[in-house]
């Protein structure tokens, strides 16, 4: 597995990036993957709703599910969703760098990062420390929720 660092949105443009894991969270990546002018794949043991689908064909997103979702793998960044772990990609995927949306999203943020995780209490948390960074002039324009996908709001992240 290769080490790499994603500084710049511009270092996506004409990488070809399979997302493992066609659910939620790599909807969002994959639309903003997309606006940065990636070439997107979309790969899952199972067939995603038929929404998701819909927005990958009209996209020209490949996708690929089933029995043979990691096979024939070739990409250069390989972006899976928390319910699927590394070792079952690694064999796959070559010299590939194998990340996740939320790291992605960490390393194209400037500035500081607060996560909120849990069962319970993350909005009224969230919310509480949003308002203590107001007092204290710190926020900027967003506060991300991890609960959510915010990799296509990563352009108003700026402090």
């Amino acid at each position: 597995m290769n080490c790499y660092r994603i500084d710049n949105i511009l270092d996506l443009e004409g990488k070809k990036i399979t997302l493992f894991g066609m659910a939620r969270s790599n909807i969002s990546a994959m639309r903003f993957l997309l606006k940065q002018g990636a070439i997107v794949e979309g790969r899952d043991i199972k067939k995603p709703d038929d929404s998701i689908v819909e927005e990958m064909k009209s996209s020209n997103v490949s996708l690929i599910y089933g029995d043979n979702w990691l096979n024939d793998i070739s990409c250069d960044i390989a972006l899976r969703t928390p319910g699927i772990r590394p070792d079952q990609l690694l064999p796959h995927i070559g010299n590939a760098y194998l990340s996740s949306e939320i790291e992605l999203l960490c390393q194209l943020t400037k500035g500081h990062i607060i996560c909120v995780t849990g069962s319970d209490g993350k909005t009224t948390t969230t919310t509480v420390i949003s308002k203590m960074l107001e007092i204290y002039n710190e926020i900027n324009h967003f506060l991300y929720i991890l609960s959510r996908s915010g990799l296509h709001k990563q352009n108003q992240l700026s402090k």
